[in-house]
């Protein structure tokens, strides 16, 4: 499946693996599936990391705002950070969609950083519950 999402640290960070490349429907589904663990807790603000390191090709660019248009917002939703992004025309896919979906976003070149962001922002995050296996399964 070209993305896969789950908890990384349990009611606290999503994260969410893109690879080869994804659909404007799987994109959709996938802003689906986060809202649903989003709505398993309550804790105030969910952040989600999306690791975009292994997507050959991202739908052309008006899927792409569809999608972005299309998908589900949650009010406890914190921050949505990106790692990955070294290919121009997925960066500029990726900028257009978070500015439609009027979040606050990141980009980093690395997950190391990435975290090292989060700790910065929310210092109420477990990581001592980061479940490292889930970011060495699947395709990287």
């Amino acid at each position: 499946m070209p993305i896969q999402s789950n908890w990384y640290v349990p009611k606290a960070v999503v994260f969410s693996r893109f690879s080869g490349a994804p659909t404007e429907d799987e994109i959709i589904q996938n802003g689906h599936n986060i809202i649903d663990l989003i709505e398993t807790c309550d804790t105030p603000l969910i952040h989600i990391i999306v690791d975009t390191t292994a997507v050959t090709a991202s739908p052309p660019l008006p899927a792409t705002i569809r999608a972005a248009k299309s998908s589900p917002k949650h009010e406890r939703a914190g921050w949505l950070v990106t790692i990955g992004e070294q290919n121009p025309i997925i960066k500029f896919a990726s900028s257009v969609s978070r500015q439609l979906l009027q979040v606050r976003t990141q980009n980093f070149d690395t997950l190391e950083e990435a975290i090292a962001f989060l700790k910065s922002v929310d210092e109420t995050i477990d990581w001592s519950q980061a479940r490292a296996e889930l970011l060495t399964s699947g395709p990287r």
